[in-house]
């Protein structure tokens, strides 16, 4: 899905990029590549925030 027509709520803290809903269950099956959390409802650690500035 273009991310351009998404509203992209969720976000991998270990690759610094924001997803859509559908694409972060396929980041959740590569936890060793990639570590997501929502944007809006999930804790985010100062360390975890730096990784996407």
């Amino acid at each position: 899905m273009l991310l351009t027509l998404m509203r992209p709520e969720w976000a991998s803290f270990t690759l610094g990029v924001f997803m859509c809903q559908s694409c972060s269950g396929f980041h959740r099956n590569i936890p060793h590549i990639s570590r997501v959390k929502s944007v809006l409802l999930d804790p985010w650690e100062a360390s975890e925030v730096e990784v996407g500035s």
